[in-house]
C-alpha cells in the first residue's frame, strides 16, 4: 500500500485548465503520468488500484473553503471498522493525514 502510494504521489501535480475538467481511463493517466495529474486523476489511479486488489475505498469530496465549496478529491480506504485518508495529490501528504476542511461529502 505504501509502495504504490509513494509511486502515484511521485506523479507531478498538475491541475486542468479551468473551466475544462478531464477525466481519463486509469490507462492512459499512467501512460502520460510525467505530464503531471490533478486530484481527479490522481484519485482514479487510486480507486482502479483498490478495485484491482480488493480494498474497500470510498471517495471524498472537500473543501479548506470559508464558502464551503467543494474543490477536492480524494479516496479513503477501509482497514478494519476505520476509514484512512490516501490522498497522494501532493507530495508532502501522508497516508491517515488529517487536514482541517470546512466541509466534506462522502461521494
Amino acid at each position: 500500500m505504501q509502495e504504490y502510494y509513494n509511486i502515484i504521489k511521485k506523479i507531478p501535480y498538475r491541475r486542468d485548465n479551468k473551466p475544462i475538467e478531464i477525466i481519463i481511463r486509469p490507462f492512459y493517466l499512467l501512460k502520460n503520468a510525467k505530464i503531471g495529474l490533478d486530484c481527479k486523476k490522481k484519485t482514479i489511479l487510486c480507486a482502479a488500484f483498490f478495485k484491482r486488489i480488493g480494498i474497500p475505498y470510498r471517495l471524498k469530496g472537500s473543501s479548506q473553503r470559508p464558502d464551503f465549496k467543494i474543490h477536492h478529491i480524494f479516496p479513503e480506504i477501509k482497514i478494519g471498522k476505520q476509514w484512512i485518508g490516501y490522498d497522494a495529490t501532493y507530495n508532502d501528504n501522508t497516508i491517515g493525514q488529517n487536514k482541517f476542511y470546512t466541509k466534506v461529502e462522502i461521494l
